[in-house]
């Protein structure tokens, strides 16, 4: 990867881009009015592609630019470009999109009432996964308990907006983007322009904290500007503002899960029903994936004898949705942590004991029919988090000071949460939908060893210098990394963090061993290539679900303590501490450094980040800024077993924590069933619950 950022490139001959939207969801295209256009600019559309107007991703299609209908407000009908950016932007306001309306649903995606009327979408993915009969087992039990939780959207925030930026090179075209599918990007643009790849060249550059956010939009901005340089033959760039960037990148999707749990007299989960809702938006090219994953994670760390599982996905009007770190388990395993910290303060149960009386232990069967076979030391990992944060005490504390407050100012209002989850990496769903997976290293007459690989950060390309050193004896300084681009890398698949820790380790080891054996046998340069293949041993189905859907999982657990002013209804995190057991470690102050990064974007998510829907304007759109961040105490299980993710793991956990820590403060008010929470959304559960109590 280039660590320059692609819009401090600057090419000879440098003209402009800018896309030209159709502002009406879900009408008919009829006409473009193109105004008069001085020389020099020019405007490209669907009819002037010479290949495909559409891009593929795992099978499922996507159109480069609106023809016949607009599926979403401010999809592109063409591309305009020139020499004068100003100029460029006074002319794209004069195109006139001509449209014919239609009758759109009743229904509003509200998580009040989207149980009754998501129907009026159409659903566009289904999963399910279950055993035995749930009912039955419901209406026998004198204890079940149901909740829900919702996640509102979320904004990849990118220190970068988007940009793409071309170059000819003789007769070669470069595209420079931030991407971590570069692969996927050739393979479009080659697509569209009815290119051999010989002839394109895609540079992947520094994209900062990515939040697997650009795994598949950069291919379609890509294959949109390559249209325009294709066809003019000059160096474009089409660079978003902050405002385009906001309202018209791919953003997380809104999700709702609920619960429905039985439990015995002795404190066992009996039965569960989970039901997940995924507004997909208009396109989301993975959410067949996603709903694989959620559905196959929504057990969580527990044994449950009798389950019902069921994800669909809707199709509506919203904005174009994507991943947000890591492939939708985050959702499954915060909303289930909640659940589970629900069931423990209505059935008054202890939630350590609860927990580890409930955890999958080892020979027993997964959802997905396998026997478990890790053993994660869950008490260990609990220890960790409840001995260091006080969690005995506090939890009983809290809990008896909230329920007997008499008034606003009896008190102070503190609440202390737990969640405990699993980090799920290299995902065989991915592998069996066709994203596939190699590394190649050559070792050449001066003892050179040359890498075509791309790892997910630069603390795994140092983990990974230091395995290939030890492993083929050579100096670290010997070893160079390609694959700043598509001609120097091999074939694969995106680039996430999951997959990055639990695949490329594996991959490299092979080439090396590949290397040693022939190292004295044949004479040098020599070139191994290793692509990751499931073993027979280690199968997965994607249709029925049954099988071995990931290649490891990290078992982490954490404590988020809160305190709320009765005064300004503000809340302040008073600590969080978070334990793991990442496997075998080459780096602590990475895996440190990891943590403390991905807790803050977690509880940036949480309590900061909100997408004001009347009021679509990025300075309304806030991150947590450094001074903001709560103290964070971590503690790292080390272990023999291998080297595992865990740069999502922060995103499953926090969020159950904290949301439970409120919860617990809101005893005697209404309960607080959604993410991202704000100090309004705690003075309106607050001051209605007061109002109720005084009629």
């Amino acid at each position: 990867m280039d660590k320059t950022f692609v819009s401090d490139l600057e090419f000879k001959n440098q003209e402009w881009a800018r896309l030209i939207r159709c502002t009406d969801a879900g009408a008919k295209i009829i006409d473009i009015e193109i105004p008069e256009l001085p020389e020099g600019f020019a405007f490209f559309s669907a009819k002037d592609i010479s290949g495909k107007n559409s891009i593929d991703f795992l099978k499922i299609e996507m159109p480069v630019f609106a023809d016949e209908k607009a599926d979403y407000t401010g999809q592109a009908v063409g591309i305009l470009t020139g020499p004068d950016k100003k100029k460029l932007l006074e002319l794209s306001s004069l195109f006139k999109i001509k449209t014919q309306g239609h009758s759109r649903p009743k229904a509003q995606f509200t998580f009040e009432e989207e149980v009754k009327n998501y129907f009026d979408y159409p659903i566009i993915a289904h999963e399910s996964l279950s055993a035995g009969n749930a009912e039955e087992v419901f209406e026998k039990s004198s204890k079940v308990v149901y909740s829900t939780f919702s996640f509102n959207q979320r904004y990849h925030y990118h220190a970068e907006t988007a940009c793409v930026k071309t170059n000819w090179v003789d007769d070669k075209l470069e595209i420079h983007l931030a991407t971590q599918w570069p692969y996927q990007v050739l393979n479009s643009v080659c697509n569209v322009l009815n290119l051999p790849k010989e002839k394109v060249n895609v540079v992947s550059h520094a994209e900062a904290e990515s939040l697997d956010g650009r795994i598949w939009f950069p291919s379609l901005l890509a294959a949109q500007v390559s249209i325009a340089s294709f066809l003019t033959k000059k160096n474009i760039t089409m660079e978003f503002s902050r405002q385009e960037d906001f309202l018209y990148t791919a953003k997380s999707p809104i999700v709702l899960i609920q619960h429905k749990t039985a439990v015995s007299d002795s404190g066992k989960i009996t039965a569960m029903n989970v039901s997940i809702i995924v507004d997909a938006g208009s396109f989301n090219p993975f959410i067949g994936q996603m709903l694989k994953q959620m559905v196959v994670t929504a057990a969580g760390i527990y044994n449950l004898p009798v389950y019902m599982i069921s994800a669909v996905a809707i199709k509506t009007e919203k904005s174009l949705t994507g991943l947000f770190s890591g492939w939708g388990d985050s959702y499954v395993i915060s909303a289930l942590e909640k659940h589970i910290n629900e069931i423990v303060d209505q059935l008054d149960l202890c939630p350590i004991q609860f927990r580890l009386q409930n955890n999958l232990k080892v020979g027993q069967k997964t959802i997905t029919g396998i026997k478990k076979e890790e053993n994660f030391i869950f008490e260990n990992i609990l220890k960790a988090v409840c001995n260091n944060s006080d969690f005995y005490r506090k939890f009983h504390a809290y809990r008896l000071m909230n329920k007997g407050r008499t008034n606003r100012y009896d008190g102070n209002w503190r609440g202390i949460g737990i969640a405990v989850g699993c980090q799920y990496n290299g995902s065989n769903i991915l592998v069996k939908s066709g994203m596939n997976y190699s590394a190649e290293i050559t070792m050449t007459k001066d003892d050179k060893v040359l890498v075509k690989a791309e790892p997910t950060s630069e603390g795994l390309k140092r983990i990974l210098k230091k395995q290939i050193a030890k492993e083929l004896e050579v100096e670290e300084n010997q070893i160079v990394f390609l694959g700043a681009s598509t001609d120097e890398m091999s074939p694969t698949g995106a680039a996430t963090a999951s997959c990055g820790i639990s695949i490329l380790p594996d991959l490299i080891a092979k080439c090396c061993t590949g290397i040693k054996n022939q190292r004295f046998r044949k004479p040098l340069p020599i070139a191994i290539t290793k692509t990751y293949k499931l073993s027979r041993s280690k199968e997965w189905d994607n249709e029925s679900l049954i099988g071995h859907p990931f290649i490891s999982e990290t078992p982490g657990a954490c404590v988020v303590e809160l305190e709320l002013d009765p005064s300004t209804y503000q809340i302040n995190v008073r600590g969080i501490w978070f334990a793991c057991d990442p496997g075998k470690i080459y780096s602590k102050k990475m895996v440190h450094r990891n943590i403390h990064k991905t807790i803050a974007n977690a509880i940036s998510n949480i309590s900061i980040e909100e997408i004001k829907e009347n009021n679509l304007l990025p300075s309304n759109y806030k991150i947590i800024a450094t001074g903001d961040i709560p103290p964070i105490r971590d503690f790292i299980l080390e272990s023999e077993l291998k080297t595992r993710g865990l740069g999502e793991l922060a995103e499953s956990i926090v969020p159950a924590a904290y949301i439970s820590a409120l919860n617990q403060i809101m005893l005697n008010h209404k309960r607080i069933d959604f993410l991202p929470v704000f100090t309004e959304d705690v003075f309106n559960a607050v001051t209605k619950s007061e109002a109720l109590d005084e009629d």
